[in-house]
């Protein structure tokens, strides 16, 4: 792992919550125009993925 990825992984900032919230947002926005099931579940493992991280 290289130092920047080591920094990334950090604890989250309050600087950083909105943007990992919007992104949440719209990986559930994509998952409800999913055209099929794999691109819906991908999208909303993402979605959660970036609700865990704001709330990190």
């Amino acid at each position: 792992m290289t130092q920047d990825e080591t920094n990334y992984t950090q604890a989250t900032g309050e600087a950083d919550r909105p943007y990992f919230i919007s992104r949440a947002q719209w990986h559930e926005n994509r998952a409800q125009h999913a055209t099929d099931d794999s691109m819906r579940s991908l999208h909303l493992r993402f979605a959660k993925l970036y609700h865990a991280r704001a709330l990190a």
